[in-house]
């Protein structure tokens, strides 16, 4: 008889003692190899450590660095500034040394996501040191590196460790879009902005767009798990609480891209995904419907009817969430849901309510950026220019209104102009390569939920891309990436054919 604890393997010594199959031996058995702690003649007693015990620890340090590293970034200005980043790249290199022995790269069908995000860091390196621009070109590697490492650990986490981060980086998107709306509503600046005669919700990352862009995906995840825990009060609140932060942004591309990523969830997972919404969905409209009168910059705020619908969007998810499908559950709900609006609606008035609703619609319900345009038209020249290796990192100069603007409102276009078509094959190399590992990576049977959410996100961010420069605010490609290594397949098990369709019903 043998007895082994990871790599290890022991054989009982003459006169072992067993304890519930477990053979323990005597330090003395094991052989002249081991120091002796005490002189001869002095009772020493034994410490047991198992094997595992030190993976598990080191996965448990990992994973609360990866998850310090997205908040770091999430509740200092996105990790934009210097600051923010410095914050970051500390904490992803010791996620790196705590876990080097964790995950990893190695198997074929994850491999080229490394080499491409490699190839496409040399070549900003390069084309900063070749257009005098090196500091700008290797803060773009160095983020690319730090996306890489946080795959490579973050897919060797076991279960119950992948579990913890994703309900960490849930709460941290409701506390994200909490301070956005209780911006909105006590008019907190910069926690919110005035924009276009709007009060828009910036929350720490100062900057709407990009606070949409964070809690978008983070909403798809939310709502890809309420299927499989259709009772759970908890993530029925916490993904209200993300949509009314998303609304509260008034961000039309976070609006296109949550309905875009939700359509990718319906096709994934069926009519159970459009079920899952109704509550959350009920919620964030009654909390939006109170905010509305808080929105115009011309009128006062109301952070009192704000806060009451809250309270009762938060109350109608909670009861849906908890109904059965019985005639008077639903007469209930419906009788506690108008009481609260007409209360709503006496205090805030039906006049400023539909006079917010018109403000609102004349600055943001149209499609047109004047601009996004003048970028796009600007962009095309410069791509004209150096179609082929680009004008190099931080070559980017826009002025609109007397402000000048480094950045386009387009990610894509930023690629082509700064690194040219090289630039642009690289980046799609990279994309097609995390995709690829997705796929491989869909778990086989029902149990869709977490995988489907980050396609979802992922299909999110990737349009959101195409309409604000979302990728340079840190805290969301560390974000997206980091869920994405969660759901990676370990090294090692990737699954070779997968199994139907699931979850559609």
């Amino acid at each position: 008889m043998s007895v082994s604890y990871g790599p290890f393997r022991l054989a009982p010594a003459r006169g072992a003692v067993t304890k519930r199959g477990v053979t323990m031996l005597a330090p003395s058995d094991l052989g002249a190899s081991l120091p002796a702690a005490e002189p001869a003649g002095v009772h020493r007693s034994v410490r047991w450590i198992r094997a595992g015990d030190t993976e598990d620890v080191q996965r448990a340090a990992v994973a609360v660095l990866l998850f310090a590293s997205v908040a770091a970034a999430a509740l200092v200005q996105g990790g934009f500034f210097a600051r923010g980043q410095f914050a970051v790249a500390g904490l992803v290199g010791a996620a790196a040394v705590v876990g080097v022995r964790i995950g990893g790269l190695r198997d074929h069908d994850v491999r080229p996501v490394a080499v491409w995000a490699g190839l496409l860091a040399a070549w900003l390196v390069l084309r900063g040191l070749l257009n005098g621009s090196f500091p700008t070109g290797a803060g773009g590697a160095v983020l690319i590196a730090e996306l890489v490492v946080v795959i490579a650990i973050s897919r060797g986490l076991d279960e119950s460790t992948r579990e913890a981060i994703v309900a960490g980086l849930l709460g941290l998107g409701a506390f994200v879009a909490m301070v956005g709306w209780a911006g909105v509503a006590w008019r907190v600046q910069p926690l919110a902005l005035p924009s276009d005669g709007l009060w828009r919700a910036a929350s720490t990352l100062t900057y709407a767009n990009a606070t949409a862009a964070l809690l978008v995906p983070l909403a798809l995840v939310a709502l890809a798990l309420r299927p499989e825990r259709p009772r759970s009060i908890p993530l029925a609140l916490t993904s209200m609480v993300l949509l009314t932060g998303i609304t509260a942004t008034l961000s039309r591309a976070g609006l296109l891209c949550l309905l875009g990523g939700f359509a990718v969830l319906v096709v994934i997972r069926g009519r159970v995904a459009i079920r899952a919404l109704a509550a959350p969905l009920v919620g964030a409209a009654l909390a939006l419907a109170g905010t509305l009168p808080s929105i115009p910059a011309g009128a006062p705020p109301r952070p009192a009817v704000a806060l009451l619908a809250l309270v009762a969007g938060l109350g109608a998810t909670a009861l849906l969430t908890l109904s059965s499908r019985s005639r008077w559950s639903t007469v209930t709900i419906g009788a506690v849901l108008f009481g609260m609006a007409l209360v709503g609606i006496a205090e805030a008035g039906a006049g400023p309510l539909a006079d917010s609703a018109r403000s609102i619609w004349s600055a943001r319900g149209s499609l047109a950026s004047p601009g996004r345009s003048y970028g796009i038209r600007d962009g095309a020249r410069m791509v004209d220019a150096h179609p082929w290796i680009g004008a190099g990192p931080g070559q980017v100069v826009l002025h609109s209104g007397g402000r000048y603007w480094p950045f386009f409102h387009d990610e894509y276009l930023q690629v082509l102009v700064e690194l040219g078509v090289v630039g642009g094959i690289l980046l799609l190399g990279l994309l097609l390569a995390v995709g690829h590992a997705l796929r491989r990576s869909r778990p086989p049977g029902s149990a869709t939920g977490l995988w489907a959410g980050v396609v979802a996100a992922c299909a999110a961010t990737a349009v959101h891309g195409g309409f604000d420069f979302i990728w340079h605010v840190p805290a969301i490609p560390l974000a997206v990436v980091l869920l994405v290594g969660l759901v990676i397949a370990p090294p090692g098990r990737f699954v070779q054919r997968p199994e139907g369709k699931g979850g559609k019903g």
